[in-house]
């Protein structure tokens, strides 16, 4: 293992892999640092990995079983059609005809389903760290709306006919940060019950945000583990 000593704005270079990690800030036992990386090349805080590969496996886990039935039907009603053609029959309408009753079914489920579920706004810049996000939310059954920007978010609510049953900040951020951007949220008479969870690298001192009815409801300090968040999100949106 190759232990360096490093300050604030320098940086750690992997030539062979066109990598280089920047220093970015140092804040007691927190160090926050940028990685640049070919656009090929994925990078990822570790405790977030096994989330996403579960998320990956289980994506089918998340279709409600009666959706899953109706697929099956119709991979089946195609796969038997399209053997009819290889063959030069004229295919069954019977088939074609459960294929599409499958269809409207499902359609019918979806549209249920996307109803009475729960939405999660995510305002976070970080593309690696909205995606990581976005896939625990989704396995966690939230429909996520991702924006990267402050701005994006007020936009987004300004325009929203119902709340998103809960919010995550991303408090430093370009242009409209958090912080900013929770103080717009409050002063609007629009959704005064909207539930606001902080997830930053900055405590609520250095970033100048109370915690409670007046500011962020909840304060996540980065690297966040992710059991204990969704747990906390689970556990208000019940609430």
């Amino acid at each position: 293992m190759l232990v360096l000593s490093r300050k604030v704005g320098d940086a750690i270079v992997f030539p062979a892999l066109d990598i280089t990690v920047n220093i970015k800030q140092v804040q007691g036992k927190c160090i926050s640092l940028g990685v640049e990386a070919p656009k090929n090349v994925r990078v990822l805080r570790k405790e977030l990995v096994p989330h996403l590969e579960e998320t990956c496996a289980s994506a089918m886990g998340f279709l409600p079983h009666s959706v899953r039935n109706r697929l099956n039907t119709i991979g089946l009603a195609l796969n038997v059609v399209l053997r009819q053609l290889d063959e030069q029959i004229e295919p069954d309408t019977e088939f074609v005809e459960s294929a599409l009753e499958a269809l409207n079914a499902i359609d019918s489920l979806l549209s249920q389903h996307q109803q009475a579920s729960k939405t999660a706004l995510l305002v976070e810049d970080n593309v690696n760290e909205s995606s990581l996000m976005s896939a625990l939310l989704t396995q966690a059954g939230f429909d996520v709306v991702a924006k990267p920007s402050g701005e994006a978010a007020i936009e987004y609510l300004s325009r929203s006919s119902k709340a998103p049953s809960i919010v995550l900040l991303d408090i430093k951020m370009p242009g409209m940060g958090g912080a900013k951007a929770l103080e717009v949220i409050r002063a609007q008479d629009r959704f005064p019950d909207l539930r606001v969870f902080a997830v930053s690298g900055l405590t609520p001192e250095d970033a100048g945000v109370c915690v409670g009815a007046a500011g962020a409801d909840r304060w996540f300090i980065k690297p966040v583990a992710p059991d204990e968040l969704l747990e906390s999100i689970n556990n208000d949106v019940a609430a």
